[in-house]
């Protein structure tokens, strides 16, 4: 079970797929290369992170918590294509 801040760290991670269609601001660039640099599985998160952003369609990553996961699959199945 992860902890109640590491859930509220993905979730605000996850919450940046929503501001990443913006752009690439800063602030978002700097909080992917700190995923990049964190344990399994931040690395792959960033990276999906990174091809939504881009608007190529991406697997969600393994090894993520089942609440982010679900949430993920919810938000990328009401985004419009």
């Amino acid at each position: 079970m992860m902890s109640d801040a590491i859930m509220k760290k993905y979730l605000q991670y996850a919450n940046s797929i929503e501001n990443s269609r913006a752009g690439f601001s800063c602030a978002y660039l700097r909080t992917l290369t700190q995923l990049d640099e964190g344990p399994a599985p931040f690395p792959a998160f960033a990276a999906f992170l990174r091809q939504i952003a881009a608007g190529q369609p991406a697997p969600i990553p393994g090894g993520l918590p089942d609440e982010l996961r679900e949430w993920l699959e919810k938000t990328l199945m009401q985004a419009p294509s």
